[in-house]
């Protein structure tokens, strides 16, 4: 094949995929999981100062429903005679009290409390804003005394954290309100809420910021994984006048409710537990002080960034050999990588995972180009397309093992293992190649959990225990749509089932699973029990093969695992590295 033709055909590959990742956008949740890595940390800012309701104030005042309101009069005035510069009181008093004007008259007197409202029942609108059915406000007279109000509405992403806030909401009469965090800025400068929110080039300018919002005005936070080095200061502190007024003078105070077991608790993506929403708020105000903002970059640029990978991919790799062109993918893999940081750095979000998935599409395509137009000249050319398929496998498996150094090889041995006992099998060559690729590429789905757990020196919770039951279906819709694969996926699908039937995801029991996800079973748990992790040491190799005996019939398959045992036991001296021996 010319050159000419070979480029264009890669190009052809390329632009295919492109409009695939553009239309389709596959993959959305786990590009979004990857610019979460992207966050580095930095210190929050000292003068905005965390107030909690925390288990401590609940044990002093009691049940949080029978708290009268003048406890929050007390804490008001104790904060005013302290000097605070904006009081952010994220409590919503929707109900009348009898201490309603004690209350109000602290709002009064201290004149900058900023009081939160709620939108319920988001539904379908013209205006692009998030439009909500009902509005949830301050009775009077607290709403009327206060200096601002702004809703306290986020927005998480569909059974994900929250990484985007709505800075102006609607009413279904298109009455428009301000972010909380709006409230508070505008109230602490002492300048008057806008009249109109005017989204001009995506930004917003509000405070002398242009602030980047996307089509619903909704705000990308840039988190900081410091968020535990905020001030903090207890809200039973506060009311009784425990604490120093030089913590607050001046300063941006923000209530919360802080306490264990509470609803107003979110996913955060650079947290593994839920964080109250006062500490969500407090980083969007950090934000916008600092002017620390994210922007979502367009489609147009994705789109740009990923043509110019194709065209250089799809001019060089048809000029290069199988050695240069994947050194070319490898330094252009890399190069995004760094490019994704530094942009992030600096305040843009690039697509993460399409340009990095496009790249191996393109190398794999080169290698199919090339193997379609050598192998009737020359049978040894083929062989090493072939070996670059394994190539980029074992890259893509290593990318995996490299999250935790206790599983670094797990693929490669793993995949030795389950063939040692498929070849005594006698299985053929067909079904060796699928079951190969099968075991490089058994835990690919680990990509989509997180290294907290991955790597947690100790046993799992239920709860992180349901999150890696996951990987195996993580896996297969992985490579599900990569057709040399395709007899592989389901022996990724089911490698963790059992032959009793209680295994993962489907419960298939005895010969309705794949005889190759049976060997895999058997070589997974036999690398597992003989290889050290974070909490455990190895199993002596002897151990290890009569753990596996024992779970013949319920766990293991037992033509699987006596097929094993028999070749691995002729050629033990050969697996003793990196192991415990008998």
């Amino acid at each position: 094949m010319s050159l000419l033709r070979h480029t264009l055909v890669l190009t052809g590959v390329g632009v295919i995929v492109i409009l695939f990742f553009i239309l389709v956008r596959p993959f959305y949740g786990l590009d979004l999981w990857l610019s979460d890595q992207l966050f580095v940390s930095r210190p929050p800012s000292p003068n905005i100062v965390i107030v909690g309701i925390d288990d401590a104030s609940l044990e002093t005042f009691g049940r949080w429903t029978d708290w009268p309101r003048s406890l929050h009069a007390r804490a008001i005035d104790n904060l005013s005679k302290a000097g605070a510069g904006v009081i952010g009181l994220d409590i919503l008093f929707t109900d009348r009290s009898a201490e309603d004007e004690m209350l109000a008259g602290a709002i009064r007197n201290a004149g900058n409390v900023v009081l939160p409202l709620i939108g319920t029942g988001a539904q379908p609108s013209s205006r692009p804003e998030i439009n909500y059915a009902h509005i949830l406000s301050p009775v009077p007279p607290l709403g009327e005394l206060s200096a601002n109000i702004g809703h306290a509405n986020l927005s998480p992403d569909p059974g994900g954290p929250v990484r985007r806030l709505p800075l102006v909401i609607t009413d279904s009469q298109g009455q428009v309100y301000p972010a909380y965090s709006l409230a508070v800025l505008h109230t602490l400068f002492a300048v008057p809420l806008p009249r109109e929110y005017q989204r001009q080039e995506g930004t917003l300018h509000i405070l002398d910021r242009d602030i980047p919002v996307d089509n619903n005005y909704l705000l990308r936070i840039n988190f900081t994984p410091d968020d535990a080095g905020r001030p903090y200061i207890s809200y039973g502190d506060v009311i009784n006048g425990d604490f120093d007024p030089a913590e607050v003078e001046n300063k941006i105070v923000l209530i919360g409710m802080t306490a264990t077991g509470e609803l107003d608790k979110w996913a955060v993506p650079v947290s593994s537990g839920k964080v109250p929403g006062v500490y969500i708020h407090a980083v969007t105000i950090d934000n916008i002080l600092r002017e620390q903002f994210l922007t979502e970059v367009g489609t147009g640029v994705n789109l740009a960034v990923l043509l110019l990978l194709v065209g250089i991919s799809g001019f060089a790799l048809p000029r290069l050999g199988l050695r240069w062109g994947s050194l070319t993918v490898v330094g252009l893999f890399a190069g995004y990588l760094v490019a994704s940081f530094l942009a992030f750095e600096n305040g843009y979000i690039l697509n993460s995972l399409y340009p990095l998935l496009t790249l191996p599409v393109i190398y794999i395509s080169n290698i199919l180009v090339q193997n379609a137009a050598t192998v009737i000249q020359n049978a040894r050319l083929r062989q090493n397309v072939l070996e670059g398929y394994k190539s980029t496998i074992k890259a893509l498996a290593a990318s995996i093992d490299a999250k935790d150094h206790y599983t670094s090889g797990h693929s490669e041995r793993v995949t030795a293992y389950a063939l040692l006992g498929a070849t005594s099998l006698q299985m053929s060559k067909e079904d060796l190649d699928i079951l190969e690729n099968a075991g490089i590429l058994h835990d690919i789905g680990k990509i989509g959990i997180p290294d907290g757990i991955l790597g947690k020196p100790g046993p799992l919770t239920p709860a992180e225990w349901d999150i890696i039951r996951q990987h195996p279906l993580i896996g297969a819709n992985i490579v599900n749509d990569i057709p040399f694969l395709e007899e592989s996926v389901k022996l990724i699908r089911y490698h963790h089932e059992r032959y009793d039937g209680d295994g993962y995801p489907d419960g298939l029991k005895g010969d309705d699973i794949p005889l190759g996800s049976r060997l895999l079973a058997v070589a997974d748990a036999f690398d597992s029990m003989a290889s050290s992790r974070a909490y455990r040491d190895a199993m002596r190799l002897e151990d290890a093969l009569k753990e596996l005996q024992m779970g013949i019939g319920t766990q293991f398959c037992p033509v699987a695992v006596e097929a094993f045992v028999s070749a691995f036991s002729s050629q033990i001296g050969k697996f003793s590295t990196g192991h415990s021996t008998p």
